[in-house]
This record gives structure tokens, C-alpha cells and sequence, in this order.
């Protein structure tokens, strides 16, 4: 359901924390980490099985790293989408990467007025500026083509 129904998803995600922890948040409140293994279950959503696209994932340094030769499209490690409070989102150098449903990037507005292909914007750890990944067209996707 987060793959098409993306507003919902993160609608339900706000409401769950709102029971869980009696406060309300805005939609747009979700920090994105990256999941370790061993650590207790804590509310969000865990999102495997995506990749990036004009970059790779660095799993020495867990952050966005430049593509290998001839490498296009790197996986993503699993990713959890924490709710939390607009002001307790970490303040971390990152980039805003837009997450599609696959690889063409264009979708048709619904009668929603959103893309049929864009999912939600995830920010990603890096140590280069904003301006660097987006020059790359950097972005993560749910599918590839082959």
C-alpha cells in the first residue's frame, strides 16, 4: 500500500503516533535513518528493497557516494521512516532525494494532483552539497527496468 497509496500510508503513520504518543505531527515529519539490526522495533515504517539511481549507497560511511564506472544503479540498505516531531528532525548535511516508481521519472497528475510515478522525497546522508546530486539527477526508485 506505501507504494501507491504514498499519502495514506504516511496519514496512517502520523495517526499511529498520535495514539502511540498523544501528539499530533505533520505529514511531512518523518526523519529517514537507516534500520540496524538488533535494535527494538520503534513505530515507523521499514522500506526495503529500493534502489538509487545516478549514485551509489557507501556502506563504509553510510552516506550517498559517487557511482562506480559503468555502475548505474546501486541498492539501498533498509530505511526507516521514523514519525517525529518537525522540530526533532536531525539537522544532518543530506540530500532531498525524490523516490519514483520507476526509472522514467514521469508520471500523470491523478485527480489528487499528484504524479502517478512520484512516491515521497526521502532525505539521504552526504557530505557534498545538495547542488552536486542534483547536477547527477540522483534519485531513488523502487524498481529498475531489467
Amino acid at each position: 500500500i506505501f507504494l501507491y497509496l504514498p499519502h495514506v500510508y504516511a496519514y496512517f503513520l502520523c495517526s499511529k503516533y498520535l495514539i502511540v504518543y498523544g501528539e499530533k505531527l505533520c505529514m511531512e515529519s518523518f526523519s529517514c535513518e537507516l534500520f540496524q539490526f538488533g535494535l527494538p522495533i520503534s513505530p515507523g515504517a521499514y522500506v526495503n528493497g529500493l534502489f538509487v539511481d545516478g549514485a551509489r549507497w557507501d556502506r563504509k560511511t553510510n552516506q550517498l557516494g559517487e557511482s562506480h564506472p559503468k555502475i548505474l544503479q546501486d541498492s539501498m540498505p533498509v530505511i526507516w521512516l521514523k514519525p517525529c516531531k518537525r522540530d526533532d528532525l536531525p539537522d544532518r548535511p543530506s540530500y532531498l532525494s525524490p523516490l519514483y516508481k520507476t526509472s522514467d521519472r514521469r508520471g500523470t497528475l491523478s485527480t489528487t494532483g499528484h504524479s502517478t510515478n512520484y512516491v515521497i522525497a526521502m532525505k539521504l546522508p552526504t557530505d557534498k552539497p545538495e547542488e552536486h546530486w542534483v547536477q547527477r539527477g540522483v534519485a531513488l526508485l523502487c524498481q529498475l527496468d531489467d
